[in-house]
């Protein structure tokens, strides 16, 4: 028995890619993984992708941990104990999954059910997942649901106060904003407010409002800033895992990319309006709307104002679904343990 506690931990590896284009869920995520895989004993390492600022975020996320380039990784030594490798980024992974079993390592895939009849492992965390394993044998090999949700300490540490207190409102399309989304939506939520139709909710539950500009952001010429700060907008950039939790815990409402943040807002018991980077997401979002979890404002790349304006001013100015949805989110989670 007391061989059986004495056993060498399994080291870990981590592939992981974020950046402009892919944005940076994954890189937190995956970073808070490995934050608590050290604090726990393990071994691990990094093999990364991605552009500086995505570099960047790990390190803020993971300061304990450094990054190695992702095409070294079939150079290292496997073992013993054989490593169990976790892949985290968006683009198919039947390849890795096969490397990783001729390398005699365990493959583990955050995030992409398209692999479950092939990895060890699936988990898939967000408040959208539902079971999706083909068949008993893989479903066996899966986690899925928010009931596995991953959040990193700074959230966890985080008290939210309570919904009715809040009068902050938040904007932040995520690490990335690859189709431009932010600009437009700070300058509709602005007019949608100011306009006649939200005079009945006077005063106003919103009095500050806050946006968030991730650290894969791509505005060098300081455009969207700019933009953002004549529609009376607080800007922020590049923040810490601490400082965005605790901005996300003190919005009364958060208009977000739809991403790895809703399992962030679930927790803090913050409701969202949110537009989807991918087309294959609009699904996910239109399902979470309908269970009454948040609204979906449209896809980033083809925002209609007029349309997205009218779900924004439905959205501000419905304070009882407000209330339902974030406390529905929140009940998905069934305590947050992950």
């Amino acid at each position: 028995m007391v061989a059986e506690y004495l056993r060498p931990l399994h080291p870990i590896d981590f592939i992981v890619a974020g950046g402009p284009t892919v944005g940076l869920g994954h890189v937190m995520r995956s970073a808070a993984l490995a934050e608590a895989a050290l604090r726990r004993g393990s071994s691990i390492r990094i093999f990364f992708e991605g552009d500086p600022s995505a570099r960047r975020a790990w390190r803020t996320a993971s300061p304990q941990s450094e990054d190695i380039p992702l095409r070294a990784w079939s150079d290292y030594p496997a073992g013993p104990p054989s490593p169990i490798a976790f892949l985290d980024y968006p683009t198919p992974k039947n390849e890795w999954i096969e490397s990783i079993r001729r390398h005699g390592s365990h493959s583990v895939v955050l995030d992409d059910p398209r692999s479950v009849d092939r990895a060890d492992m699936t988990i898939n965390p967000a408040l959208h997942h539902a079971r999706t394993s083909p068949n008993a044998e893989a479903q066996s090999r899966s986690l899925d649901g928010p009931v596995y949700s991953i959040l990193a300490e700074p959230h966890r540490q985080t008290k939210s106060p309570s919904w009715h207190s809040r009068t902050n409102l938040l904007l932040s399309i995520g690490g990335a904003d690859p189709h431009g989304a932010t600009p437009k939506l700070g300058r509709w939520v602005s007019e949608v407010l100011a306009s006649p139709s939200m005079a009945a909710l006077s005063p106003l539950p919103f009095t500050h409002k806050h946006a968030v500009l991730g650290a894969s952001f791509q505005d060098p010429e300081h455009c969207v800033r700019h933009a953002l700060a004549e529609a009376g907008w607080q800007i922020h950039s590049a923040l810490t895992p601490k400082d965005m939790a605790h901005l996300m815990a003190s919005a009364r409402l958060a208009i977000m990319g739809f991403g790895t943040s809703l399992t962030e807002l679930a927790w803090h018991g913050t409701p969202h309006l949110s537009v989807t980077h991918h087309r294959f997401d609009i699904a996910h979002a239109e399902s979470l709307e309908l269970r009454g979890v948040g609204r979906h404002l449209g896809q980033a790349e083809g925002l209609d104002p007029a349309i997205t304006k009218q779900r924004l001013q439905r959205g501000l100015a419905d304070a009882k679904w407000q209330e339902s949805s974030a406390r529905t989110a929140r009940s998905m989670l069934q305590g947050g343990q992950g």
